[in-house]
């Protein structure tokens, strides 16, 4: 399997989504980042106010290390914990938020090691981190952001044999005489997103372990891992324009997935007419 390189630059942009019969998406990531830590207090009541769509919550807990040393010249370790927030699981787990004092998870993934599970798709995963975005409004209420981002992890199996650019347009340039490719790690940021100046983009391809004994006999696995985010501190939404934010950073990572996958990849996920 050999490879080429594209730029983003050059692909063309779609302007109404795919929709596929088997979407490669394994798993959708919402990711908050504070420039300032809340206070405790505030997260002290979320395991109410999420009881009701996760049957599992935890605690997370800081730890601190200080060491000071006795007149003798011993060291004396000494370690501090303080509560640090919630994590909260569904049965599976399929659904996962982590609500923390400086930042805000929530991760949406299908069953299965692959991704085998029924896909629920944007419209009902956007619904349900926004019910969740509303929720705990009041524990990050004027919380300024740092970062905000939105990642889609696609695991994808194409054929042993093929080329890496009968799939993807992105890739390495690799030498003529290197065979029989074993790993690859291509990662790139981009500052700037066309026709969304306040977004910025990380994409990465990646071969990947195919769990299925029979299937990894025949196919190669790969992980294409984009995310959307703010680059600059300076661009990132407040709170209150997440819901728009999010719809924003979805519409430009289905351009930046289309535009590095090729027909035959679209072919592989059925895309429905």
């Amino acid at each position: 399997m050999t490879s080429a390189v594209s730029s983003l630059q050059t692909t063309h942009r779609h302007t109404a989504p795919r929709a596929y019969k088997k979407p490669p998406v394994h798993e959708v990531v919402f990711s908050l980042v504070f420039e300032q830590p809340v206070d405790e207090s505030r997260l002290d009541t979320l395991s109410l106010a999420l009881r009701s769509q996760f049957v599992h919550a935890e605690k997370l807990e800081q730890v601190q290390f200080d060491m000071k040393f006795a007149p003798s010249g011993v060291p004396a370790m000494r370690s501090t914990s303080e509560f640090d927030g919630w994590q909260f699981k569904n049965e599976g787990p399929t659904r996962v938020v982590v609500a923390a004092r400086s930042r805000l998870n929530i991760h949406a993934t299908r069953a299965g090691l692959w991704p085998t599970g029924e896909y629920a798709g944007w419209t009902t995963i956007y619904q349900e981190a926004m019910e969740i975005f509303g929720q705990l409004a009041t524990a990050y209420d004027g919380a300024k952001l740092e970062r905000a981002g939105l990642r889609y992890l696609n695991r994808i199996a194409v054929p042993v044999g093929s080329e890496l650019e009968d799939w993807f347009t992105i890739g390495f340039n690799s030498p003529h005489i290197l065979a029989d490719p074993y790993a690859m790690n291509l990662r790139q940021t981009w500052g700037r997103i066309e026709d969304h100046e306040d977004l910025s983009a990380s994409l990465g391809l990646a071969m990947i372990q195919i769990p299925d004994p029979i299937l990894q006999k025949s196919h190669v696995g790969f992980l294409l891992d984009i995310e959307v985010f703010n680059l600059f501190k300076h661009k990132a939404p407040t709170f209150g324009q997440l819901r728009e934010w999010c719809r924003r950073a979805h519409e430009a990572e289905g351009d930046i997935f289309e535009s590095s996958i090729t027909d035959n990849s679209r072919q592989l996920f059925g895309v429905i007419p």
